[in-house]
């Protein structure tokens, strides 16, 4: 695959985390797309923790469903499976759910899947949004500060 289908899917994956800390109110400081095509969004992890499971989930997995809708040539699971090897993706998965999901049945997965593709599509535009600002962004890294994603969500 080449580094552009990769920027691309990665800018639209920090942008869905990004816009979801977003709307349940967690402030998100920076988000970032590097050369080797790894994303970061910065954000309030105090704020993180006060979520519930049903809101942070969305959060964790925002990420794999806004990518999936630009790089059809992985499904949601592959795109899963790959942020589970992220250090990032799998820390946050494995410290906040891995007692909850542990303790519930697959339905409460099936749950957390179906809001968080249904998050990704209701905002879609803002997403849209967010990453088109970062892959306007000349070189690597391509990065929004706080106010450069705050206005990127109102364009």
């Amino acid at each position: 695959m080449n580094d552009s289908v990769e920027t691309t899917g990665t800018a639209y994956h920090e942008a869905a985390h990004a816009v979801s800390l977003d709307h349940y109110g967690v402030p998100v400081q920076r988000v970032t797309v590097s050369q080797k095509n790894a994303g970061v969004t910065n954000f309030s992890r105090a704020e993180f923790e006060a979520l519930d499971e049903k809101k942070a989930s969305i959060v964790i997995l925002a990420g794999m469903y806004g990518e999936s809708r630009v790089r059809t040539d992985r499904t949601v699971v592959e795109f899963i499976s790959i942020a589970l090897g992220a250090t990032s993706d799998r820390d946050l998965l494995h410290e906040r759910f891995a007692a909850y999901w542990s303790s519930t049945s697959s339905i409460a997965h099936q749950v957390a899947h179906g809001a968080a593709e249904n998050f990704v599509g209701k905002h879609w535009a803002e997403i849209e949004r967010v990453a088109n600002a970062l892959l306007k962004q000349s070189g690597f890294p391509k990065t929004l500060n706080e106010a450069e994603f705050r206005a990127a969500l109102k364009i």
